[in-house]
């Protein structure tokens, strides 16, 4: 990886948002992932992954990686 970028962005839901941990628990609500202040959070690769997606359509596979 040559280039390395550092952006600071804000992120705004048009719809509404489920982030969970994981946990596959059919009874219970999907617990939501919290911070180490008990704060929700949404995990960074989740939006590496949705960045990454979205920059595919607009990259080549030579940029991407």
């Amino acid at each position: 990886m040559d280039n390395v970028f550092l952006a600071q962005i804000i992120i705004e839901a048009k719809t509404p948002l489920a982030v969970g941990t994981g946990d596959k628990n059919v009874i219970t609500d999907q617990p939501v992932s919290l911070d180490v202040n008990g704060l929700p959070y949404i995990p960074a690769t989740s939006i590496a992954g949705v960045i990454r997606h979205l920059m595919s359509d607009k990259l080549s596979k030579d940029q991407l990686d």
